[in-house]
């Protein structure tokens, strides 16, 4: 049994050593690949140093050309704002005083059209007056006419609420119609107002003379008529009234023409030479600056625009160089540590050969003092005899063995399948 123990770990250190071997061959392979790795993240290293050196040159002078740009586009734009700034307060200086003469001409005109509306109202009621007065006393000198007359006989035929709606209507009508007419027959509008006052009482009045005639109302005074010297007095009230309303028609003070400078008109109209020749002159001078301002302005965003793609481009330099060198020093660690694995495995080797030697040498001292066969275990089989066959089997010796596994080169062939064992029962 000690024996077959013996077996079964020396075939599984030969199968550990196997391994291993194979890991030997194969990590040289995988250390080619990392060197020529390497090896290419080198060149492309000095490719990316090379392409930083390159993208640092074209910087400079992107930088260089844009700091110019910026100088000459400087003064340009300021002097276009400026420019700009000296136009729009010419022209907001303009309209404003344009805008003052309007209204100084607006409010000429208004005061004048004051004026004239005032005068026509005057003449228009001392017309209206006078021909209001007239009427009235012309029916006061002809009163008794007035009291025959036959809109008052017909008004006296009907009764008292009828008459005295009827004047009333009538006198209402008339007021009416003469705060409607307007403009050029005012003054008859006028008339025609303090007509539908005076008619009413007139009317009213010989409607009254004309009840106590007929015997139908008492007298207020005690006597049918009116006296003679009231009627004279009321017209001649009238006549003074008439002259008065003449008076005032003729005196009214006229309207003078809307007094408006011509210097006020012109600036009203926007038509001051001098001053629109200053301000065209002030535009013409902020589009030339304007123009050369923005020819300055779009160089300058061309190299603007150069110097940001050089900038770039040396950005991603730098960037590339960066993650080749990371590769590099990947690839480097990598090499180190399969180096240093190599070296690691090669010692071990080395040691596991050492030992392998020492156990063949003690098993070949103790083959050589009689001892079992080193080539199989499980049974001792005598390395000095002949040839060995399986026992119970057809082979003819001289020497027979039951089973046995094989470790070693199977000189006898007892393996016959060669699966490491042989005389299986």
């Amino acid at each position: 049994m000690s024996r077959l123990r013996d077996g079964r770990a020396r075939f599984a250190a030969i199968a550990l050593v196997a391994l291993f071997m194979l890991g030997v061959l194969a990590c040289p392979v995988y250390g080619q690949d990392l060197s020529g790795q390497l090896s290419d993240a080198e060149a492309v290293v000095a490719s990316a140093e090379a392409e930083v050196v390159e993208a640092e040159a074209d910087v400079d002078p992107a930088r260089a050309g844009y700091a110019a740009a910026l100088r000459r586009a400087a003064p340009a734009k300021r002097a276009a704002r400026s420019a700009a700034r000296k136009a729009k307060v010419l022209r907001a200086a303009k309209v404003g005083r344009q805008q003052n003469a309007a209204a100084q001409v607006s409010r000429l005109e208004a005061d004048h059209q004051n004026e004239v509306d005032e005068h026509d109202e005057q003449v228009s009621t001392g017309i209206g007056l006078a021909i209001a007065a007239l009427v009235i006393g012309a029916i006061a000198l002809g009163w008794e006419w007035f009291r025959a007359s036959p809109p008052v006989a017909w008004l006296s035929k009907q009764s008292r609420a009828q008459a005295i709606g009827l004047s009333v209507f009538g006198g209402f009508a008339l007021i009416v119609v003469g705060a409607a007419l307007t403009g050029a027959v005012e003054a008859i509008g006028l008339a025609l107002a303090v007509l539908g006052f005076a008619l009413t009482v007139a009317l009213l009045l010989a409607y009254y003379s004309a009840e106590v005639q007929g015997g139908k109302a008492k007298p207020l005074l005690k006597r049918e008529r009116l006296p003679t010297w009231v009627t004279r007095a009321v017209a001649v009230v009238m006549l003074l009234l008439v002259l008065g309303g003449i008076g005032s028609a003729i005196s009214a003070e006229g309207a003078g023409p809307a007094v408006v400078s011509a210097q006020l008109q012109q600036v009203a109209g926007g038509e001051v030479t001098a001053e629109n020749r200053q301000l065209a002159a002030a535009e013409a001078k902020a589009a030339v600056l304007r123009t050369r301002a923005s020819r300055l302005s779009a160089a300058e965003s061309s190299a603007r625009r150069a110097f940001a793609r050089a900038r770039h481009g040396l950005t991603r330099a730098e960037g590339r160089l960066i993650g080749t060198e990371g590769d590099v020093h990947r690839y480097t660690r990598q090499l180190a540590a399969i180096t240093a694995r190599e070296t690691r495995e090669a010692e071990e080797q080395e040691k596991i050969e050492a030992e392998e030697f020492e156990e063949a040498e003690e098993e070949e001292l103790e083959g050589g003092s009689g001892g079992c066969d080193p080539n199989y275990v499980g049974a001792c089989l005598d390395p000095t005899s002949y040839d060995y066959d399986c026992a119970g089997g057809s082979g003819d010796g001289p020497d027979y063995t039951g089973p046995v596994q094989v470790v070693g080169s199977d000189p006898y062939g007892l393996d016959a399948d060669g699966d490491g064992y042989a005389c299986e029962e």
